[in-house]
């Protein structure tokens, strides 16, 4: 029998082994049974809602984002304003200040535990008007690179929004 977590897979503590992305065990396991008798499917919960939700959970956790950051840009300083993630613990204030590498290059990283390990490459994209070719981004130890190129390729800073997968 497995029992679904009693906390927010995204919360975990480091010390608990850190966040990480759903998996099915986390949220029950699909493991439920029907009573006897069997359920009014049209008017109660039954068994195979139950482990079809519990199996939608998991699959989406495996897609999902672990986080989206937005950067701008102001007076050659890249700052953090605004952060989406499905842990409820991540804020603007969980990450460290933007690094600037020089121009149109900027890193961004976290502490260990703030988010569970990235599982694809990241994605950026530009919030900057003006014409800009996409944004470069990789994964770095607990943390994302982005490059930004103006639409000649010369590194250029610009506002950007960066989503960890």
């Amino acid at each position: 029998m497995t029992v679904a977590l009693s906390v927010l897979s995204w919360d975990i503590e480091l010390d608990d082994g850190g966040p990480r992305r759903p998996s099915l065990a986390d949220v029950g396991g699909a493991t439920i049974l029907d009573d006897a008798p069997a359920p009014d499917k049209s008017r109660m919960l039954y068994a195979d809602l139950c482990n079809q939700v519990q199996k939608q959970v998991a699959a989406v956790g495996k897609v999902v984002s672990i986080a989206e950051i937005s950067v701008e840009i102001l007076a050659g300083v890249p700052a953090i304003v605004g952060v989406i993630a499905p842990g409820t613990n991540v804020l603007i204030a969980s990450f460290d200040a933007p690094t600037d590498n020089g121009a149109g290059d900027t890193t961004i990283t976290w502490p260990d535990g703030t988010l569970p390990p990235a599982s694809g490459k990241p994605e950026a994209s530009m919030d900057t008007d003006g014409s800009y070719l996409a944004p470069y981004a990789q994964n770095v130890t607990n943390g994302v690179r982005v490059k930004t190129r103006n639409a000649a390729g010369a590194l250029t800073d610009g506002n950007f929004t960066v989503r960890i997968k």
